[in-house]
């Protein structure tokens, strides 16, 4: 007999080369793939039935057909080859996750103090080192209700993306967290900024996706995710009965056929939004405004976004509406929120991804801000920053304190925001994209 119990974390996965980002991207993706078609209960047989992708080119098009073609999907896989060894646990970790229980797990760090990256090249430096020498990490956000909200007195920034900002300067400057310059982008401008290297990181409510994981559509590059930091969906606010009508995709019953929903462009909301309701309902919104201001101007009398947009909250504080309001209980689209990188800095991005991911590590090993020295040390990323996981919990908390501190009196923690600890639940989650 197989024992159920799970007494360490063992996360197997593919693995390929530092250097070729297309590559591991491809890899990433038909796995993704595999997990997909499972969810969406398409197998072998049926494998036809999946969605084409040109973003690796034409010649590829069709590679999660192919793939699921040639072997099933993962739940196929696993039945033949491990079902009869280690049966699939009913909810266990290599389960879909549908959303009913959490998906925020740390990635073991393995032996952290085991030699360090060699120094990059004095032609082209590693945006760590840049940033160091610079004296200051550019964090690129979006002035929203919980993520980041500017004090207009004093000019200081909160909110969730913002500690998350706070945790990375921690990590690179010793501890020091006021060496963060903020910078508040538009869905339609961030990814530009990005490329362009306005800012060095992007903590600003992004999705990953297939396509801007490989072929983002405005800048023509791919770019760099880390493990999501806040997961969300597609939902429904608006003055009674709108919000009702948008929460079950009603624009025929009598008194539903004036339904106008605002919804923010250049987003995944808009995308979702424009292939389930007619364009006669749908008011795009400029990104550089809330588009919860359109209720209170008239232009609308819904509107879509995350749960933090259409929340009472920011209604109120951002949009300046306070008449009768109504939120829906549908959650129309997987929107995993994630820190961004450019891809071509490897260094960069690792570093970025093992700060995020440690705030999650503290909190499953019930480490806080009080306590945080006990961290681990790691010499991975040099001598330099040796102490970077303990000053990033000593500056702003665990990912629960975060958590807490941000978002719970808006947003009750729970469902794929809960951590994934002992007994896992189920950890394998399909990126939207396919």
């Amino acid at each position: 007999a197989v024992s159920s119990n799970l007494y360490s974390k063992e996360p197997l996965a593919f693995v390929t080369r530092d250097g070729d980002p297309q590559w591991s991207d491809f890899v990433n993706w038909v796995l993704q793939g595999l997990f997909h078609a499972e969810e969406i209960s398409i197998t072998q047989s049926t494998a036809a039935l999946l969605g084409t992708t040109t973003v690796f080119g034409e010649e590829f098009s069709n590679m999660i057909i192919d793939a699921v073609s040639a072997v099933g999907n993962y739940a196929e896989l696993y039945d033949r080859h491990l079902e009869d060894i280690v049966p699939r646990q009913t909810n266990g970790p290599n389960t879909i996750n549908t959303g009913s229980s959490g998906l925020m797990y740390s990635m073991p760090f393995g032996n952290p103090n085991r030699g360090a990256v060699p120094p990059s090249d004095e032609q082209n430096p590693s945006r760590l080192e840049i940033i160091r020498e610079r004296g200051f990490l550019r964090c690129g956000i979006s002035e929203r209700a919980i993520f980041a909200i500017q004090d207009p007195d004093t000019g200081e920034w909160s909110g969730q993306d913002v500690d998350f900002c706070r945790a990375l300067s921690a990590a690179i400057f010793d501890g020091v967290t006021n060496t963060v310059r903020f910078t508040s982008l538009s869905a339609t401008d961030r990814f530009g900024a990005l490329q362009q290297g306005d800012v060095d990181v992007l903590s600003r409510i992004t999705t990953v996706t297939l396509a801007r994981d490989v072929l983002e559509p405005s800048t023509g590059q791919g770019f760099s995710f880390a493990q999501p930091n806040f997961y969300d969906g597609l939902s429904f606010g608006g003055i009674p009965p709108y919000g009702d009508c948008a929460d079950t995709l009603d624009t025929r019953s009598d008194q539903c056929t004036d339904l106008r929903i605002c919804v923010t462009e250049g987003t995944t909301f808009f995308q979702r939004l424009s292939d389930i309701f007619p364009s006669e309902n749908i008011v795009p919104w400029s990104a550089d405004l809330f588009v919860v201001q359109g209720l209170q101007e008239g232009a609308c009398n819904a509107v879509a976004g995350g749960i933090i947009d259409v929340s009472r909250t920011n209604v109120v504080t951002n949009g300046g509406y306070t008449g009768p309001y109504q939120i829906g209980s549908s959650r129309l689209t997987k929107d995993p929120l994630a820190l961004v990188t450019l891809q071509d800095d490897q260094l960069w991005s690792s570093f970025v991804y093992w700060v995020n991911s440690a705030l999650v590590y503290a909190e499953e090993a019930g480490i806080d801000s009080a306590s945080s020295n006990d961290m681990p040390l790691i010499s991975l990323f040099g001598d330099s920053y040796t102490r970077m996981l303990r000053e990033a919990v000593a500056a702003v908390g665990n990912f629960g304190e975060i958590y807490n501190r941000n978002v719970e009196a808006d947003v009750p923690r729970g469902g794929l925001n809960e951590l994934n600890a002992v007994p896992y639940g189920p950890q394998l989650y399909p990126l939207p994209g396919l």
